[in-house]
């Protein structure tokens, strides 16, 4: 493909290091961003950018993503595997009696996913199907288990909150509303209790400062017993047990 090609449509490249990228252009994108999914990687871009400048960015995202999100440290499922997570401990076991499709039950503190006959866990596919199954196990009746220990930290900082909301956002672990709402993603059953805790200091946060200006951190960071940037750099080097 040309360099100075304008990328106006999807497109499918193989980027070395990277693997198999999907490039998404999008009329209200401002910036490229890289997202890792089981079967490689989607980038979008703003709708026009040229090969040229996506290449030259890409080239730049690449060492960063090395022990993070590289294609080796994708989560692959496989049967017989344990996840043992804070609240829940997830297991991927074989259908009994040559029973086909997968399949998602929780028992307690326990998910259990079952793969069918039919499933190939080499198939992108099936490995996407499965990621979807656990975090639907998991983040089950997650408001039950994130919400009073928020409430309690929120109590401790002397910070009043209109009202409390666990949501399903992805990649958004938390947000706090002009009108004092916090809504924490319930991925967060995912991440050890600090790094939850990390979250919602730094929601309480946004109840007086609703922007991320020195005195917004210096305020979670009070929160966090000065911890703030370990737990944020912690964070950003967490390796999930899915794809996000």
């Amino acid at each position: 493909m040309t360099v100075n090609v304008r990328i106006t449509c999807s497109i499918d490249l193989d980027i070395p290091d990277l693997g198999r990228v999907t490039v998404v252009p999008m009329r209200r994108a401002r910036n490229i961003t890289l997202r890792s999914r089981l079967s490689g990687y989607r980038v979008s871009v703003p709708y026009g950018i040229t090969m040229t400048d996506l290449m030259t960015s890409l080239s730049r995202m690449i060492p960063r993503l090395a022990g993070r999100e590289s294609a080796t440290s994708r989560p692959k499922f496989h049967i017989g595997q344990t996840i043992s997570l804070p609240d829940v401990t997830v297991n991927i076991a074989a259908a009994q009696s040559g029973r086909k499709g997968l399949k998602v039950t929780r028992a307690g503190k326990v998910v259990t996913v079952t793969v069918g006959s039919d499933s190939d866990l080499s198939d992108p596919l099936f490995q996407q199907a499965i990621n979807r199954l656990i975090i639907k196990g998991v983040t089950y009746g997650a408001a039950d288990i994130l919400l009073p220990r928020a409430i309690r930290l929120a109590a401790e900082a002397g910070v009043s909150v209109s009202a409390w909301k666990v949501g399903s956002g992805k990649r958004t672990l938390g947000t706090c509303s002009v009108s004092g709402v916090i809504t924490l993603s319930a991925m967060l059953m995912f991440l050890p209790l600090h790094l939850r805790d990390y979250v919602v200091w730094h929601e309480l946060a946004h109840r007086t400062h609703m922007n991320h200006s020195p005195r917004f951190h210096s305020l979670c960071d009070a929160y966090c017993g000065g911890r703030e940037k370990a737990l944020v750099r912690e964070l950003k080097q967490f390796r999930w047990a899915v794809i996000r």
